[in-house]
């Protein structure tokens, strides 16, 4: 079964509201820079210009060789699925409790940090790495937020905005419901869940999370940069623009967040993708899931000891038996690695604003409210992790909707051997705590 077929492209059901479209003219003949085109969003960014942007004139992709491939081998892996503007991420100063659509101070100076990468070799750039990062939990929110102040130091001087979209996960609509590329952050412990994998994850559930459809970051992306260009013609023009129109140029930066009209927990979002999962489970699935989120550092490490490394060595054990290529603890090695990165922000909660962003949606006219919704308000989650799920397994699994039959069988058996085991597990428990109170008493 096509994926195409079952999840219709976005705004096909929407009706068309008659009025011409101000950010889709913005590009009428216009010349597009483009940089990260092979990457989850630059993927996403580039069909939506060429969907919804027919008379733009040219687009100039940055790109580089990587992992063997060429860039004209590059370039037609963009195409085998389907102003100035900075994306760095809501969570570039993370070690504020509170994150308002304004510049913060940095780790370190921009130039500062190039000079120390410029001068020291990387064996020893990396020894110094945790003590550069200081409360940062990673070099990438670290160094997006050094990011910023470089952008943000050119504000007076060029149509230049930030956008900081929360964690990207699956698209609502565009190009097609669901479709995701990668296994960063909830999408990847959703997998690795759903297939029985992991099984723990130190983190509060009861948190609020932050995510945002990728393709609702792209449409927010598509409309600050007509609004940068619309108050660069407006004030080229002479035209005045009420305070409350012009209250987010001060410092056009703009955070694309789910917390301040459609929250979400990590306890809701894990129940909702579950459920969904059980209705699709999938033949790669190697164990029953029991999956869950542990607070306390020491109970998350047992249950990682008891629950990841020992199955995996007793399986490596068995495959060396057989003369089968050990895989599982060197998998278990990155799963609980990634993992950590994860429980940073599963473990803490932010408040976020964002008036610029909604204030910007405001400024918009119904068309463009169509051709390129990111306001999350009533947003239906339920509907939405239906769609997240199936494109999850589609996309990333590469295991097609056919297959879902033959995934049931596999769900049912895993079931029954799941708690098979720990009925066992239990009958020996007790006897062995029966053997101990005879000899005891």
């Amino acid at each position: 079964m096509d994926i195409n077929n079952v999840y219709s492209r976005g705004g096909d059901d929407v009706e068309n509201t008659g009025i011409e479209s101000n950010i889709s003219a913005v590009f009428e003949n216009g010349t597009i820079f483009l940089t990260g085109a092979t990457g989850f969003l630059g993927k996403m960014f580039l069909e939506k210009l060429l969907r919804s942007c027919p008379k733009l004139k040219r687009i100039y992709l940055l790109m580089r060789p990587k992992k063997g491939k060429n860039v004209e081998e590059r370039l037609e892996t963009i195409f085998d699925g389907p102003a100035f503007l900075h994306v760095s991420t809501a969570f570039s100063h993370c070690v504020w409790s509170e994150i308002h659509e304004k510049c913060y101070e940095g780790g370190m100076a921009a130039d500062k940090l190039l000079d120390l990468v410029e001068a020291i070799d990387e064996d020893r750039l990396t020894k110094m790495t945790p003590g550069l990062l200081g409360e940062w939990p990673n070099t990438y929110v670290f160094t997006k937020g050094i990011a910023e102040n470089l952008v943000a130091q050119e504000f007076e001087t060029m149509p230049i905005a930030i956008l900081r979209p929360a964690i990207v996960i699956a698209s609502v609509d565009e190009p097609v419901k669901g479709w995701v590329d990668n296994l960063y952050g909830p999408t990847g412990g959703m997998i690795g869940a759903a297939l029985g994998l992991l099984r723990s994850i130190q983190g509060k559930q009861e948190n609020i999370t932050e995510l945002v459809p990728a393709d609702y970051v792209i449409n927010a992306g598509f409309a600050v940069i007509w609004d940068i260009v619309a108050n660069r013609k407006n004030c080229q023009n002479g035209l005045l623009i009420t305070p409350e129109e012009t209250k987010h140029t001060e410092e056009p930066i703009f955070n694309v967040v789910s917390s301040t009209e459609a929250p979400i927990t990590w306890k809701k979002f894990y129940y909702m993708t579950r459920k969904h999962a059980i209705h699709v489970p999938s033949e790669l699935q190697l164990w029953y899931d029991f999956f869950a989120f542990r607070e306390g550092r020491l109970h998350h490490l047992i249950a990682c000891f008891f629950l990841h490394t020992v199955p995996a060595y007793l399986v490596d054990f068995i495959c060396l038996c057989i003369r089968r290529k050990p895989m599982l603890v060197q998998g278990y090695q990155k799963i609980n690695k990634f993992m950590e990165v994860v429980s940073y922000f599963a473990l803490r909660e932010w408040k976020f604003f964002d008036n610029n962003a909604q204030n910007l949606w405001r400024r918009m006219n119904p068309e463009d409210k169509r051709q390129y919704p990111f306001n999350m308000k009533n947003f239906d989650w339920d509907t939405y992790m239906h769609y997240y799920v199936r494109g999850a397994r589609v996309y990333l699994l590469k295991d097609p909707l056919e297959t879902i039959p033959k995934g049931r069988v596999k769900f049912w058996k895993l079931f029954i051997a799941h708690y098979t085991l720990i009925a066992i597990l239990l009958l020996i428990f007790f006897k062995i705590l029966c053997l101990l109170c005879s000899c005891i008493f």
